[in-house]
This record gives structure tokens, sequence and C-alpha cells, in this order.
């Protein structure tokens, strides 16, 4: 039996949203169905409800989902539009059919039928959109193609004002929910939003309008209508500010960029112009380190706006330069002649010097990439810092199977896991949540917790079994296979058919006959009825067992272990149908129950009355007795289904 609880991080009025709860009544869930699907079904009860409840930990979740007419039917409402639905319902539908399903043969030669999924959302979102809109999960594929191996598809409704209308004549329900969410939206536009809400509710209460469900629901409806609004208004004015980020960071990389290449072609433009209009190397060397000290005073006071300025005012000053060298016509073989050898020599310098600045570059590139583990080690921090911050980091799912006796949330609440933990947090401290757990159910045997990636907790329970039951004061407790008892009683007619009954209190001695009991053949042990202390002077711990088959069998409870297994044997050599007394309490010997003299013999001869019995069936009940308390499978335990079906709180 696999249940799962699952937590969110969030608000948790997002559990309840208002289409959500006013759809909880399968009444107003049946008309709704039937206006959409064309349907005309009368009986709520013909709906089998199956949503993914976010009862706790919340990984996933949908609003609506329901069985009827062999139809699995997904229901989402939807306040900001997303294409990403059709995914979404892929991941609902594949959980629901995984828990159809976990009982089946997957494997197997015969076709696992499963209802035929319907998939629709119901959009009242701010954003315009057509009535009826189809989302196909191939919208998403990175490759298009004409029949694709997996589709899905899914049907937008729109139901805000002024759209889809005939369908809101057929479910009055739906009428008044987008009446009643369009008076908030509207509302919300001129006062806050917690009286927009009020004003809402107090107006559609006195007109008929969702009337009977605001009564019922107003402070809980009231909040939810809050959170969902400003949800919404605090989504919208996300997307707005991603945009015009982005749109900046676009501008300002396009800038900088522009800039760099400009600074570098009007330095090659620039060099270029020196030499055609005769100036020596020295000199062009020198007027543009004056014109870099120059420019890296004004870096820290003019914007990018102004360099463009002087770059064009500098293209304007070489272009003038240029047609002056041009009108004094001098030949470049001219200019070579004029060139002396120390301006030769300053050349070589020059470049020497050209050659030290880019060794000082990549020296400088050096220690980047020196640094580079230092970046991104901090980058690693910053993101984690910004994680830690988020919702992210508390998102947790958490599994539970094996649980019968014990409700997943019981556990859930007794591990002292909270819905603001970590998920880091969480699996630091695992050991420290299965103590808990452990600790707080007499019915647990052993925890087990283990991780798996990204957010899922898979705890596995195993549980004692029920070996008998206390009876006392008319009540039936459940004694567990480690001889533990239960306080709360099992009623009379919820007992197994067959089970051992246990008829004194003490609490050392039923623990003992717990050990002992475990010990013993099943096909002896299934035979048991009742167990009674009667212990004589010299056996204080003497019981008396009344089998199933009519004998009673004298054993001391601390040799159980070792005797009782005899009992198959001599059983077979008991006259049928007489009740027996099988006394182990010193040998191993029988009689007919009632037929022993109450009154004593000589010592002689009470001594021969015991020693034939005595050995006789004790040997041939050895010779017959062919399974051991080893060797026999332990008989399986006895437990009660869990009530509790749900996918943690």
């Amino acid at each position: 039996m696999n249940q799962t609880t699952q937590m969110q991080p969030v608000n948790r009025l997002y559990k309840s949203r208002i289409f959500a709860m006013l759809y909880s009544d399968r009444k107003d869930l049946l008309d709704l169905y039937n206006a959409v699907s064309g349907k005309h079904y009368e009986d709520p009860e013909l709906l089998e409800i199956n949503t993914l409840e976010n009862a706790i930990y919340m990984s996933m979740h949908n609003d609506l989902s329901f069985l009827i007419d062999s139809r699995l039917s997904l229901y989402e409402h939807q306040s900001t539009y997303s294409p990403n639905l059709p995914l979404r319902y892929l991941f609902y539908i594949s959980d629901l059919y995984s828990g159809m399903t976990k009982d089946e043969n997957l494997y197997g030669t015969k076709c696992i039928q499963i209802p035929t999924p319907q998939f629709v959302i119901f959009y009242n979102g701010s954003q315009e959109q057509p009535d009826r809109k189809i989302l196909r999960l191939s919208d998403a594929y990175c490759v298009k193609e004409e029949h694709p191996a997996l589709e899905l598809t899914a049907v937008m409704l729109n139901i805000n004002r002024g759209h889809n209308e005939k369908l809101k004549e057929m479910c009055k329900s739906l009428k008044d929910y987008s009446e009643y969410t369009a008076r908030v939206r509207e509302y919300a536009q001129v006062k806050p939003v917690e009286e927009a809400v009020e004003q809402a509710i107090s107006e559609c209460i006195q007109e008929g309008i969702l009337s009977e469900f605001l009564k019922q629901n107003r402070a809980e409806a009231k909040q939810v209508s809050i959170y969902e609004y400003d949800e919404e208004k605090h989504m919208r004015q996300e997307r707005e500010a991603s945009w015009e980020e982005g749109r900046e960071v676009g501008r300002e990389e396009g800038r900088e960029e522009g800039i760099k290449k400009g600074k570098q072609e009007l330095l090659e433009r620039l060099i270029q112009k020196k030499l055609v209009k005769g100036k020596s190397i020295s000199e062009i060397a020198e007027e543009l380190e004056e014109e870099e000290a120059k420019e890296a005073e004004a870096e820290d006071s003019i914007e990018g706006g102004e360099i463009v300025e002087k770059t064009e005012e500098d293209d304007s000053s070489y272009e003038e330069e240029e047609t002056e060298y041009l009108e004094d016509d001098l030949s470049e073989a001219e200019l070579e002649s004029e060139l002396s050898e120390k301006e030769r020599n300053k050349l070589e310098k020059l470049q020497k010097k050209a050659e030290k600045e880019a060794a000082k570059v990549r020296i400088s590139r050096i220690h980047i990439y020196r640094a580079l583990p230092v970046l991104l080690g901090s980058g690693l921090i910053f993101l984690l810092s910004v994680y830690f911050l988020t919702p992210l980091a508390t998102m947790k799912t958490i599994k539970f199977s094996g649980n019968q006796m014990v409700s997943q949330e019981d556990l859930l609440k007794s591990s002292k896991i909270d819905e603001k933990d970590y998920t880091l947090t969480t699996f630091i401290n695992g050991g420290n949540h299965i103590r808990n757990m452990k600790a707080s159910s007499p019915w647990i045997n052993n925890l087990e917790m283990a991780y798996q990636f990204p957010i899922t907790f898979q705890v596995k329970v195993k549980e004692y079994g029920v070996l008998a039951y206390l009876h006392e004061g008319g009540q039936y407790y459940p004694i567990l296979t480690n001889g533990e008892i239960i306080s709360d009683p099992t009623a009379a007619d919820s007992l197994p058919e067959t089970h051992i009954s246990i008829e004194f209190s003490d609490k050392k001695l039923i623990k003992e006959f717990a050990l002992q009991i475990e010990k013993v053949p099943a096909s002896v042990k299934k035979n048991i009825k009742t167990v009674q202390l009667t212990p004589s002077k010299v056996t204080p711990d003497l019981v008396t067992l009344t089998m199933h088959d009519g004998n009673k069998i004298l054993v001391p409870i601390s040799h159980i272990a070792k005797k009782l297994p005899y009992y198959k044997g001599i059983q077979s050599q008991l006259e049928e149908g007489v009740p027996s007394v099988v006394d182990m309490e010193a040998g191993i010997f029988s009689y007919v129950e009632g037929a022993q003299n109450e009154s004593s013999s000589s010592d002689e001869e009470k001594q021969k009355t015991e020693e034939e019995p005595t050995g006789r069936p004790t040997e041939q009940a050895a010779e017959q007795v062919t399974e051991s308390p080893e060797e026999e499978s332990a008989e399986p335990q006895n437990s009660t289904e869990n009530p509790v079906n749900t996918e943690n709180r």
C-alpha cells in the first residue's frame, strides 16, 4: 500500500482556490461536467473524485479530477495564460494512471483498460483570449512532426464576461463564479483589494450570485480571493519587470560593444593618417600617449553619448589633416626617403614597446584565469544564497509506504518536519525524523527514510503484527508480536474469525508469552483459542491453552517454545471428539478431561500413572513432528487496513 504526502512551501491558501472550493460539491461539479460535455447525468454519486491533492508538501497538484462514465476528466482553473499546461497535464495523468494500475501486470499479455482522459482549462485572466482555444503538447517539441508519437490536447475555455455565455447559461454556478471574479477585479482597480473583495461578496449575496456558497464560506472565501488577486497582480508585475530589465541589458551591451569597436577603428585610422601626413614615429607615439592620458582622465566623467560626439569631432579633424596633406602632394617614395636612421630606430623601439604592452595584456589574462576558481566559487555561493531565499529551497515531497495501522498524517506530525524546513536540512536531520516517528506509535517496528533527487523522500514503514488480544473488562486489546499491548480496544465485531484470546493481564508474562509463541509452528499456533493463567505451587507461570479442537494444554510459559511443538504429534493419538488434557508441566502426558481421579492414590500408584502416559506420547510425538519452529513459516501478521488513504497532508 503506497501513500504519498506532498507539501507546498508557499501560502497554504493555494490548496483551496475559490474555483476548487466551489466545485468540491458533487452536485455543482456534475452540473459543470454536463454543461461542458453535453451530458445529462443527475446522480452526483456517479462521480468518483481522484483529485491530486497538495495536502502538505506540494510538488504537483491539480484543481479537479474525477471519473464518470469511464472518462477521466481533469479540470484546471487559470487566471494566467500558460502554454505549458499540456505538459503539466501529462504529469498529472501519469500520476493518476500509475495509481490506478499499481496492482496490474504491466508486462502481461492482457491489455489493461484505462479511462479515457479529457483535459479542460477554465480561463478568467486579464489577458485577452478567444472563447475556445486548443493547446497541444506537440507545440513544445523542438522538432515539429506531422504525426508526433506522443500528443496531448487540452481545451481552454474563456469564462470571463462576454465569453462563452451559452455555456455559462447551462451552468449557473460557472456563470456566478465568472461574475464574482469580474467584480473583484473591477473594484480592486479603484480601492484596496480587501475592500473590493468585501464589496463583491456583499453584492453577490444580495443579488443571489453564489449566495449560499458565500454565506457558508464567507471568511475563507474572502481570504482566498485576496490571496488570488494579490498573486495574479504580483505575477503580472514580475513579467513586466523582467521584460524591461531584458530590454535595458540589451541596450547597454550594444552600447558598450559599439564604443569598443569604434575606438579600435578610430585608433587604426589615426595612425594611418599621421603616417601619411609625414609625422615621425616618435611624434605619433608621443601624441598617442598624450591622447590616452586625456581619455583616461575623462572616462570617469563622460557618458557613452559624449564619447561618440568626441569621436565624431576627432574624425572631422583627421579628415581636415588628410585634406591638407593631399594638397601638399607628397609622394610615398619621398616620404620614405625623408625617414632618417634615427627615426627608424625610434620606430623599432615603438614596435618593441607595443610588444611589451601585448605581453602585459597576456599577463593580465593569466591573472584572470587564476581568479576564475574564486569567481566561480563566489558565483556558486551567490546562487545558493538566492536559492535558499526562494520557495524552491523548502519544496519537498514525502511518500509513505507500508503503513497500515498508523496514518501518514500522524507519522508526518510526529516527525517534526515543518513545511518551512529546507530540503537540505530535512535530509541532514533524517535520523532525528525517523526516531521521532518510531517513538510516536507502538505499532512501528522499523522505519527507513531515503532521499531521491531532487525533492522526494521515501519513508518505508514496517509495523508489528497482532499476535493475540487481551480480553479484559469485556474489551479486546491488541497484543503485538513484540508483546506490547495497544491501549485502544478493538470492537468485538471487528475481531478476526480465529484469534488468540489472553485472559490474564500480567504484562511481564504476556511479553514472555509473545516471545515464546513466535517460535512455535504456525499449524499449532493457529489452533490456540484462549490462554488462561493457572499457576501451581511449583510453576507460577503455568498456563492453560484451550484449543479450537476442544483439547487443553497445561504448559509453563517459559517452556512453550520447547514443548508446544510436540502437540501436533500427540494430537493424532488422542481420541477424536473426546476433549483431552495434555499436561506439559513436568513431563508430557495426556488424559481424558474429567477422567483423572480427584482423590490422590498412593505415591507409588500415582507415580506409575504419570510415568506410563509421559513416556509413550512423548516418544511417539517426537517421531511424528515433522516441522520445527525454525522451518515452518511464521503466521502472517494480523493487521487492519488503514482507513486513511490520502497522499500526505
